[in-house]
C-alpha cells in the first residue's frame, strides 16, 4: 500500500469555469509517477499553470464522457504520439496508460477518431494509448483504485454513469466523486467509511440537476461534511462552506498530502 501520495487539483471549476479551469487532478505516487484524473479541454493550460507538462504524466483516468473531463483526449493522444521527446527513462518511445471503464471506452474513441488519424492505416485507440479497460477496479503503482459508479445525468430514460474513485493512501480511505447527482443512498458506505472526500459541488443559483448542489450537500451530517473538500464550482462568489461545516473549497493548484 503506497503512502506519501499527493493530489494536486490543476483545476477545480465547473464545465463553464474560466477562472478555475476544469475539475482535473494529478495524483503523485511515492515513486514520483503521476496519474492524471480526468483531462478536460483546458488540460494543456492547467498543466502548465501547475508547473507540469505531458512529460510528467505516466497515466490518465477518464471518469465519464463530458468535455470538461475527457475533452483533452485528442491533445494528449496526438501530442504524445508525435512528440519524439515523449520517452521513458531508457529513451524508448512510450504511450500514456489509459484507464477507463469498459462501457465508455468505445464511445471515447468515437470522440477522438476524426482527429486522431494516421497516414496509411485505420487508426485505433491503442495506436495512441496503452489502453487498460477496467470493470470494478484497476491497479497503478501499487495502489488499487475502486470505481464508484454513480448517476451523473439522464439521457431520456437512461442514466448516464460517472465512475468516481476510491482508494487507500496509507491508512486513509480517499473518495473522489468526479460528477454525480445527489444520491446519498448509493454512496452511504463511502460517506461513512472515507477519511477524505473530494466531492463535486454545484453552486449555480439555477441548479442543473446533474450535480450534487451545495444546498443538498449542506444537509449531510456534520461528521461527513467535516471530511468534504468541495470542488467543481462556478466562477464567482461561493457560500462560506467552512462556516457550514465543510473542510473547505478546493483551490486551483492546491496540493493535498494524503
Amino acid at each position: 500500500m503506497n503512502t506519501n501520495q499527493k493530489l494536486q487539483f490543476i483545476g477545480a471549476g465547473s464545465a463553464f469555469s474560466v477562472q478555475n479551469f476544469q475539475s482535473n487532478a494529478v495524483l503523485t505516487a511515492a515513486n514520483g509517477k503521476r496519474l492524471l484524473i480526468d483531462f478536460g479541454g483546458y488540460v494543456p493550460l492547467s498543466l502548465a499553470a501547475a508547473g507540469l507538462t505531458i512529460y510528467d504524466i505516466d497515466a490518465i483516468y477518464g471518469s465519464h464522457l463530458h468535455a470538461d473531463h475527457v475533452g483533452g483526449g485528442e491533445y494528449l493522444a496526438l501530442r504524445t504520439k508525435f512528440d519524439p521527446r515523449f520517452v521513458d527513462s531508457n529513451g524508448a518511445k512510450r504511450s500514456l496508460r489509459l484507464f477507463m471503464h469498459s462501457s465508455i471506452r468505445a464511445a471515447f474513441w468515437q470522440m477522438l477518431r476524426n482527429g486522431c488519424v494516421l497516414p496509411g492505416k485505420k487508426s485505433e485507440l491503442e495506436d495512441f494509448f496503452k489502453v487498460e479497460s477496467c470493470e470494478d477496479s484497476f491497479e497503478w503503482e501499487g495502489t488499487r483504485f475502486t470505481l464508484v459508479r454513480t448517476t451523473h445525468c439522464m439521457d431520456g430514460d437512461q442514466p448516464m454513469p460517472c465512475f468516481g474513485l476510491t482508494w487507500n493512501s496509507g491508512e486513509k480511505v480517499i473518495w473522489f466523486s468526479s460528477d454525480t447527482v445527489f444520491e446519498t443512498d448509493r454512496v452511504q458506505h463511502l460517506m461513512d467509511g472515507a477519511d477524505v472526500i473530494f466531492h463535486d459541488c454545484e453552486t449555480s443559483p439555477f441548479p442543473t440537476g446533474v450535480h450534487a448542489h451545495y444546498k443538498q450537500l449542506v444537509t449531510w451530517p456534520e461528521e461527513v461534511k467535516a471530511k468534504v473538500h468541495a470542488y467543481h464550482y462556478n466562477d464567482g462568489d461561493k457560500p462560506d462552506c467552512v462556516k457550514d461545516g465543510f473542510a473547505g473549497w478546493v483551490n486551483v493548484g492546491e496540493v493535498f498530502e494524503l
